[in-house]
Formats: structure tokens, sequence, C-alpha cells
């Protein structure tokens, strides 16, 4: 009911079929990259969907789980714990607290630590990167307040550690492991995106989820043979047999599966381990997809570029988000791939549907970006910082400039009225005064 995807079967993938020559009307370049897209996707699911072990069921360490054997079947598997995982972070940059959410310690130390007994093992060094806009106002002569947008940046660089035992323990010591999970992935031991019972979650890396407990008692019954993590970044000290030094070996030790927990930036962690011998749901889940959660920042930078009437476009390189102008005559901005298109067309179209749209809604030019006589409409070179500037000067002068000329015109009024008032007064005195009789 799940519509499973055959794994025994050999042909030729959906992303073959897409070639130029079906879709005369599209780009070359676009037609491959829809085709690596969907390639990607199909090795990602079934990526997420593989589970390796053992497949023989007459043998002791027969996964019931398992669609693809790794040779598993004739090792003795001995379960070891471990001491725990911890995160550390370091930000940088004038966003605050960008590390609240990719740091944590270590439960059994408290701290950014391992146990004794335990060694530090790297396991995933990311970089994550914020931006964030705020509103910046300041006083604009007596009445009024001047504002702007600005972009502020941070930046959060995290390592994930993992405690690997220096070796056995008479006395059960450390954790016991009871499966991973995250936001778009199940727990193996629960078929679920939490953890068994007596179990809780360690966070690390962005979303992934480890499953720990220290009550022996209680737990065991629900855990899994562990023998350790690693990542396209660095090596599993269990399989140089708990040589640390030699934390080269990407792999699992003989007996254990390798099972994908995360992937992130491209990178897969893995952790080694057999599942549990009686399973708490007679079927695995499909991981369907997404498999990754997205960015914590998008990415604003666009592939492409459409008309408002959606009869034109055209693709777009090299752009940086904060790009906010099309340069027509700079090579490497704007690659025309389209037929029988230019930067002069598209600006032009864009141009006379803008003013359609306007005219329909207002009589007046409302927030339109390209006027008639504005360079772009022309493909000439346009600095936007520049014009930005511009355009903010030319606003406050020309308020500065009507401020003045009222006050101005105001004080000319007055005296005149002044000057009016006063020239009566004279009058009327002069008629009010009798002149002496000469005798």
């Amino acid at each position: 009911q799940d519509n499973l995807v055959a794994v025994d079967r050999s042909g030729d993938p959906l992303s073959f079929f897409i070639q130029p020559k079906l879709f005369p009307n599209i780009p070359v370049s676009t037609v491959y990259k829809l085709a690596s897209q969907i390639d990607q996707a199909i090795k990602a699911y079934y990526k997420y969907n593989t589970h390796k072990g053992c497949t023989d069921r007459d043998s002791p360490n027969f996964n019931y789980y398992a669609n693809v054997d790794d040779g598993s079947c004739s090792h003795n598997i001995t379960g070891m714990v471990f001491g725990g995982m911890f995160q550390h972070c370091n930000e940088s940059g004038e966003i605050p607290n960008v590390c609240q959410n990719l740091e944590s310690k270590n439960p059994l130390t408290g701290d950014f630590s391992c146990p004794e007994g335990f060694d530090i093992t790297p396991l995933f060094t990311d970089h994550e990167s914020f931006t964030q806009t705020r509103k910046v106002c300041s006083k604009y002569m007596v009445f009024w307040s001047k504002c702007h947008e600005e972009t502020v940046y941070g930046s959060a660089t995290f390592t994930s550690y993992w405690c690997a035992a220096k070796g056995q323990f008479a006395v059960p010591t450390g954790f016991l492991f009871g499966g991973i999970f995250s936001d778009t992935i199940s727990n193996s031991v629960t078929q679920q995106k939490n953890c068994p019972p007596y179990f809780y979650p360690i966070k690390t890396a962005k979303d992934l989820s480890v499953c720990v407990t220290n009550d022996f008692e209680n737990g065991e019954k629900y855990s899994m043979p562990f023998a350790g993590f690693y990542s396209c970044q660095n090596g599993n000290p269990v399989t140089n047999g708990l040589d640390t030094t030699l934390n080269t070996i990407k792999s699992c030790p003989p007996g254990y599966s390798q099972h994908l927990a995360t992937t992130e930036n491209e990178c897969d962690l893995m952790y080694c381990t057999r599942p549990l011998t009686i399973p708490a749901s007679p079927y695995v889940s499909v991981h369907r997809p997404p498999f990754m959660r997205p960015p914590l920042e998008t990415n604003q930078t666009s592939d492409f570029l459409v008309s408002d009437d959606g009869q034109e476009w055209t693709q777009l390189y090299s752009v940086d988000s904060t790009f906010n102008g099309f340069n027509g005559t700079v090579a490497g901005w704007i690659v025309n791939d389209g037929t029988n298109l230019n930067m002069e067309s598209l600006l032009a179209s864009k141009h006379a549907s803008s003013q359609n749209t306007d005219d329909k809604t207002a009589s007046s030019d409302n927030g339109n970006f390209f006027g008639k006589d504005d360079p772009m409409a022309t493909g000439k070179t346009v600095d936007f910082h520049g014009v930005s500037a511009s355009h903010v000067s030319f606003i406050v002068g020309s308020s500065v400039a009507a401020t003045l000329f009222c006050v101005l015109f105001t004080t000319i009024l007055l005296v005149i009225f002044l000057r009016s008032k006063r020239g009566n007064r004279y009058q009327r005195l002069e008629e009010g005064v009798q002149r002496p009789n000469k005798h």
C-alpha cells in the first residue's frame, strides 16, 4: 500500500528520457538542469529507502528490515555503549543568538565533554548563514522622520561530537543506543518520529535526534547494538579497533550495517547498528520526500526572470541576493538563452505591461519602476545604488526647497501686510491733526 519502488529491477531512470530534442522550445541548459534535479531526487529516494543488513533468514544476524545484503550474516555481534554526544557552536556577525538552536551539551557530563573512559570523536562540521532586515529611522528637520531598511548578517559554525568507548566495560557505563529520528526520518525502533520507552533524545546536527538511556535494566530490551558514527568528513574509530589515532575509515566494523542518519549540505551522516531481533512493526515505513528540512535562511537569488505577461523570460546567472536591477550590457549578469529574445524587448514588454496595469488601477504612476525615459527601458547600464541615492537626494532636496519657499513666501506676505497697516495708520493721524491758523 506504500507503493514501494522495486530494488531488484534494472533499466533506465526517468531522467534519461529528458532530452533537449523532446523540449525544442526550452533552452538546452534548462533541460539538462531539470534532468539533473530529477536524477538527484531518484537517487535520494533510493538512498533513504535502502536498508542494508543480513538477508539470510537462517542466520542469527538476520535483519528483518534489510532489502540489500551487506555480508554481515557470518559475523558475531557484540553490542557496545557510547558516552553521549555534544555540539559546540561559534557565532559571528551582527545577529545575536544564532547558535541558540545549534548548541547542546552532553547529558552525562553537563558540559561540552565526554565522561572518563570515552574519547571525543568529531562527526560533522557545518556553517549556517543568517540575514535579518531592520527598519532604521532618524530625525529629519523638525516634524519628520527619515526611515530606511538595512540588512544585517550573522553566521554560525558548529561541530558535532560523539564519545567513543576506549574499550569494554565490566560494569554498564554510558548510554544504550535507541535509534535516531528527525523531522523527516522515523526511528527504526518505533517506526515513528520519537524514542522508545525509557529513552530520550539528544539533539545534534541541525535536526537529528539520537535516542539514549542509562537505564540499563529497563531500556536494554528496546536498545540496538551500536558500533559508532561516521560521516563524509570523519571516520569511525570503532572500525579501527577503537584506535582513535587512525580515525580515517569511513565504514562500520564487521557484523554491523551502515544506516543513513541524515544528509547535511550533501554530506551523509551514518550510524552503525543491527536492528532489533523482534521488530516493533512487521513493515518498514517508506521514507517519502522531502528528506531534509529547508535551509534556515532561504536563498533569495532567482534563476529565471519572467515578464509580467508571462510571454518572455531569460535566465539569470551569478546574481547576488542584494541585486535589485538589471543590466542588459554586462555579460555574465544576465544571459540570453531564449530564441529571438533580448534584454531590450524583455524590459520594453515589462514596461508596457506595468503601464497597462497602472492605467487600469490608478490614474497616477504609483510605483511604476520602469518609466519611458528610464535607461532600463533601453538596456543602458544602470547603477541602481546610485539611482536610489539620487532619487532620495531629489526627494529630500525638493522637500527642503518647498519648505524654504513656503517660509519665504509667508514672510513676504506678512511684511507687506504689516507695512500696509502701518501706512493706513499714518494717513489717519494726518487727517485727525488740525493745523494752526495764520494771522
